[in-house]
């Protein structure tokens, strides 16, 4: 069997939210530590699931990425607060203001570039956002208060793209 990872392109955003992630954390109560709140290293914007690759296809994407090099030159703003709630995922999230087409943008060639690589099962509708928390799948949202969360007001903070990642999950 070949060895295979869960790859997805996307916006490294390690070092972007250091104080805004806390501050949102503190407006839902959770006693029971059902929510993982993400920060560090590990928050990014996602462009583009792939899902399993071999070693010989990341090699490949990597080439043909560099075609985003030059596209990938962008800015957006991060604004406002949302929680996604279905089957699959119980997500909060920052929200993409100004700099959305552009995004979308990225996005859409993103995709066009990596379109032979996705698993067609894979393929999603973007929806451009910045996942900084998770709800263990065993608990409803409706079990804890959220208003606080979506009505939180915080100052636009600006993002200057200058380059994509390939990240491992």
């Amino acid at each position: 069997m070949k060895k295979t990872n869960r790859i997805f392109v996307g916006i490294d955003l390690s070092q972007k939210f250091t104080s805004v992630i806390p501050m949102l954390s503190t407006t839902v109560l959770d006693s029971g530590n059902n929510i993982k709140w993400i920060s560090g290293k590990s928050l990014h914007l996602t462009l583009s699931f792939l899902g399993n690759l071999e070693t010989s296809e990341i090699n490949s994407l990597i080439i043909d990425l560099k075609e985003l090099t030059d596209f990938s030159r962008i800015s957006f703003n991060v604004e406002g607060t949302g929680i996604f709630n279905n089957k699959e995922s119980r997500v909060f999230w920052l929200g993409i203001g100004k700099g959305t087409d552009e995004l979308l943008n990225l996005q859409k060639f993103t995709d066009k570039i990596t379109k032979s690589y996705i698993s067609k099962s894979k393929i999603r509708l973007f929806k451009p956002h910045i996942t900084i928390g998770r709800i263990n799948m065993q608990k409803k949202i409706s079990n804890f208060d959220v208003s606080t969360f979506l009505n939180t007001v915080y100052s636009p903070i600006r993002i200057s793209v200058k380059s994509v990642h390939l990240f491992k999950s």
